[in-house]
């Protein structure tokens, strides 16, 4: 699963989802999990995108139990994702 940010080409505004890659008949196909919100600047979509990054976590959690928190795996995936753009939280 993954969070996917999307633009119709005759609007400003990005749909922001959250998609889940799926096998049928030998192709892959995505399939929407979750639509979270449309967004027009660039903070919207970090918010929507963080929503979805602890909708995936926990969804994960759920149907794959694990031994760290969702709340933990949220964070290492924030921390993860700030290092890979050169800031620090």
């Amino acid at each position: 699963m993954f969070v996917r940010v999307k633009r119709k080409k005759d609007s400003p505004n990005r749909s922001v989802q959250v998609v889940e890659s799926v096998r049928e008949h030998g192709k892959v196909r995505q399939r929407i999990v979750r639509h979270l919100g449309v967004a027009a600047s660039d903070l919207a979509i970090e918010l929507l995108r963080a929503c979805g990054e602890a909708l995936i976590a926990e969804l994960l959690v759920t149907s794959k139990p694990s031994v760290f928190p969702p709340e933990e795996l949220v964070e290492e995936i924030r921390r993860a994702q700030a290092q890979r753009q050169g800031r620090n939280l």
